[in-house]
């Protein structure tokens, strides 16, 4: 996608909305500046199928899907902050036959830092150094969590 395509829904072949929504209770808190929030609006389409994540926008709510299936799996709503903006509200796609839910205490971190991510790379092209240092400290709980959880089991 060149610098000044913009990825629209009609740019892509065989999306599908979220079927079963839920709405996030920990949103992402970071404050996107004017010039990120419009190369987020500006959507985003995979150079090639290791690309994960296709976007778009419709307003202030963007649409994260996932390449391979075209499921919808993030919509996030944006309103203006202090100088900028940020996610207002956001839901995730809970339907186990298109995205894995993560059961987990720390299911709501993980949604967030993840629908933060998609979006920093987007936006900033790169994962910020703060935010992969939450990403590693959740996985490292999840991943915790799990294993208390399997030798409780024995």
């Amino acid at each position: 996608m060149s610098s000044d395509e913009v990825a629209s829904r009609d740019a892509f072949f065989g999306l599908s909305p979220i079927r079963r929504p839920r709405r996030l209770r920990l949103l992402p808190t970071r404050v996107w500046t004017a010039e990120q929030w419009h190369r987020i609006q500006r959507g985003h389409m995979a150079e090639s199928m290791e690309g994960h994540w296709c976007a778009f926008a419709e307003g202030d709510r963007v649409f994260l899907h996932r390449t391979w299936t075209g499921y919808g799996i993030y919509e996030a709503t944006f309103e203006p902050f202090e100088g900028g903006f940020r996610i207002a509200e956001a839901v995730v796609e809970t339907h186990w036959r298109r995205y894995a839910p993560v059961i987990s205490r720390y299911a709501a971190q993980h949604y967030s830092v993840l629908l933060e991510g998609v979006l920093a790379s987007i936006a900033m092209e790169e994962w910020p150094a703060d935010l992969q240092q939450r990403s590693d400290e959740v996985q490292a709980l999840m991943t915790g969590a799990n294993r208390r959880r399997w030798w409780r089991r024995k």
